[in-house]
């Protein structure tokens, strides 16, 4: 399908001019451009020459067309003329002007007014950025951070081996391994008296118990 836009009958309706009628249309152009980026449409938009003297000129920017009738002629007659030289089935229109409306939908073209064209535009615009930014985010890759590697000579590897069997065959022992109880005899039980701390004390019992060993 092809749109035709009636230019300055958009405007009106989308914008308040007052002096700044050139500035307003490029505004108007712009936001069309950037809309229109993200959608698949073919679509013309139409100036007539009651603001603008000479030939007919047409040009693009990004994906819209834009034409400039010639002097003298309106936008409503060029975009009657076009529909009328054209497959009208597969021409839209969009106006909110309802003698050109009228004109156009007798020659078999379809039509839909400014209101209706922008809020649907703007809902397709919207759902393609949407559509858009949720590809973007899915797509992005997942950083996973490497593993710290430890470096060790092989000296150091055969050590921390030995070091990690030999505590695991301690620790199996201790739970198998009776308590020690050391009985204490009379006499040395004197020396918790003597006013000594207690490593002086086992040291003393034990330097006795090597020179007297038990029979």
């Amino acid at each position: 399908m092809h749109y035709y836009i009636d230019g300055y009958n958009l405007l009106f309706c989308l914008k308040s001019t007052h002096n700044r009628f050139k500035e307003s249309r490029e505004e108007l152009i712009d936001e069309l451009c950037e809309k229109l980026n993200f959608i698949n449409l073919d679509v013309t938009i139409v100036f007539d020459s009651i603001y603008q003297a000479g030939e007919s000129t047409r040009g693009h920017k990004q994906n819209l067309e834009i034409q400039y009738t010639a002097e003298g002629e309106t936008a409503d007659e060029f975009i009657i003329s076009e529909v009328g030289e054209s497959i009208a089935s597969q021409e839209i229109v969009i106006t909110s002007d309802k003698k050109l409306a009228w004109t156009v939908r007798n020659l078999g073209a379809k039509t839909q007014s400014v209101s209706e064209f922008m809020a649907w535009l703007n809902k397709a615009w919207k759902n393609k950025i949407h559509k858009g930014n949720n590809t973007i985010q899915s797509n992005r890759p997942i950083i996973i951070p490497p593993k710290k590697i430890e470096i060790m000579t092989d000296e150091q590897r055969w050590l921390k081996i030995f070091e990690e069997r030999t505590v695991s065959v301690e620790e199996s022992t201790l739970k198998f391994k009776k308590p020690v109880i050391i009985k204490v005899k009379p006499e040395e039980n004197e020396l918790e008296d003597s006013g000594i701390n207690d490593e002086e004390r086992w040291l003393k019992i034990f330097e006795a118990r090597i020179n007297k060993p038990d029979e």
